[in-house]
């Protein structure tokens, strides 16, 4: 399929010890292609699988350590498209802020027992549908930690 392009969005949430990045296509995807995850040093890192679904790879990893950048590359996407984005996951950072610090505990706090939605999915840390005192307590539990 010529002249397919792709860009990656981020969901940024922690499925058990695993994490999801959604790679999106200007056409729609009859097939997710492979898919590699991979660290600085260009080893293999956890383990990563794709599904397809309209102009959507979703891309789900397992065993990805916290506090870890990765390369994670999607390649023979409908035969030949590929992309890549660079990442890193730090559980706890609901800013964004590559550091878990008292402005993400304060966020976390501030949003407690609300039900997820659009605006606030990031601060579900352990993805259960709810904000609540376990999410602030995971923040607290990581306080302090960079991402390199």
């Amino acid at each position: 399929m010529g002249g397919m392009t792709g860009f990656v969005t981020v969901e940024p949430r922690a499925i058990g010890a695993g994490h999801i990045i959604v790679f999106e296509f200007n056409a729609t995807i009859t097939n997710p292609g492979g898919v590699s995850v991979v660290d600085a040093n260009a080893n293999d890192i956890g383990l990563a699988s794709s599904t397809a679904s309209g102009t959507s790879v979703v891309v789900t990893l397992t065993g990805v350590p916290d506090n870890k950048r990765v390369m994670v590359s999607l390649f023979g996407v409908n035969g030949n498209a590929s992309a890549s984005r660079a990442i890193g996951f730090l559980v706890g950072d609901v800013s964004g802020s590559r550091t878990v610090n008292a402005v993400d505990i304060s966020a976390v706090k501030a949003r407690a027992n609300p039900v997820v939605g659009a605006g606030n999915f990031q601060h579900d840390i352990n993805a259960n549908g709810a904000i609540n005192q376990v999410d602030v307590s995971t923040v607290k539990a990581r306080s302090g930690l960079v991402l390199p």
